[in-house]
């Protein structure tokens, strides 16, 4: 996709919120991003979409779309995909087994001593540890895993800010 239409869309994905429906509403009026932002600069003339573009760049963050080769062909088969995804990093190969950790923030010390432990073993056997990287069990065991020389993968829910 052709960095433009990144830009618009990534300065929608901000003004919405990333609310998916705001954005699947905005690609479906207009068709394309560009001319998404462009209709709606009346309403938000004081932001400046190049400027959003590069506080990605310099936070040495990716926007990949789902029409990029790089979107991960199993997140397409959800039913409300994300249009863009912001990788900081490089996304594992899909053929690597995956495993979601969910946990409490407030955790015991026994809690996080065993989310640690689990990170650690999963990374010994080649899993990679996903999570949305919260503190408490996530963060356990993605320490974990990385104490084990593994590779990590964090789901933010909300945007670079």
């Amino acid at each position: 996709m052709e960095t433009t239409e990144k830009i618009a869309y990534n300065m929608l994905a901000i003004r919405n919120g990333g609310d998916y429906g705001k954005l699947k509403t905005a690609i479906e009026t207009y068709g394309s991003w560009t001319k998404a932002l462009n209709a709606s600069q009346e309403l938000f003339p004081k932001t400046n979409a190049v400027n959003e573009w590069l506080k990605l760049n310099k936070a040495c963050l990716k926007l990949i779309m789902q029409c990029d080769p790089e979107y991960p062909a199993s997140l397409k088969e959800i039913t409300h995909a994300p249009y863009g995804l912001y990788i900081k990093g490089t996304l594992p190969d899909n053929s690597i087994p995956k495993i979601a950790i969910v946990g409490t923030r407030r955790c015991t010390t026994n809690g996080k001593t065993i989310a640690y432990k689990f990170g650690k073993e999963v990374a010994e056997a080649k899993v990679i540890i996903v999570s949305g990287l919260a503190l408490g069990i996530d963060t356990a065991s993605h320490e974990g895993s990385l104490a084990a020389g593994g590779p990590t993968l964090a789901v933010l829910a909300g945007g670079l800010d």
